[in-house]
């Protein structure tokens, strides 16, 4: 290889530029995930990801967490209750995320939907992370409601857990009351 690279020193370097720039071409496509929470907030992350952020060939992805429900606790009484308790929240999950697919489309864009149901002892935004570690998304987008010192203590703000944990650069879009 030594007497080929003497012989001919630009036809393979101008073959090594050449296919660098073939990678360089073929831009992959990025993969955008949308954590919804099924707030009001919801229309003002997509509409502001459809305006600012969406390009064309972007894969898409809407998600919304949901916790499993109830105690891991056996008895027959909480079993079918627990299957009750699921079944409800994945239906209004899935219709969340239909209604949002809707909006996205309205917007202009494809996309999928994905319902991350947390199983006890699991928070939504701990499942949330977990989906994020297995799909490698290239970017995630949260809003944020801005909630009181007081409410955030309590109740724990998911989108700061993601900005701490998530596997993947994350964009958090703050709601105001006024947008």
């Amino acid at each position: 290889s030594q007497a080929i690279f003497r012989r001919y020193p630009f036809s393979f370097l101008n073959f090594r530029i050449t296919m660098e720039n073939k990678k360089l071409e073929a831009k992959q496509q990025r993969t955008v995930v949308l954590a919804l929470d099924g707030t009001d907030a919801t229309d003002l992350v997509i509409r502001w990801c459809a305006e600012k952020l969406f390009e064309k060939d972007d894969k898409i992805v809407l998600a919304h967490a949901t916790e499993g429900g109830g105690s891991t606790y056996a008895s027959k009484q909480s079993t079918e209750l627990k299957g009750i308790i699921s079944k409800a929240q994945l239906t209004k999950g899935k219709t969340y995320l239909e209604e949002c697919l809707g909006k996205l489309e309205k917007a202009g864009y494809k996309g999928d939907t994905e319902l991350i149901v947390a199983y006890p002892h699991t928070s939504a935004k701990a499942a949330l992370r977990l989906f994020l570690e297995r799909t490698k998304p290239d970017i995630l987008v949260c809003g944020s409601r801005r909630l009181g010192a007081m409410k955030r203590a309590l109740l724990g703000s998911t989108s700061t857990y993601l900005v701490h944990n998530s596997p993947c650069p994350t964009l958090i879009i703050h709601v105001d009351d006024q947008s």
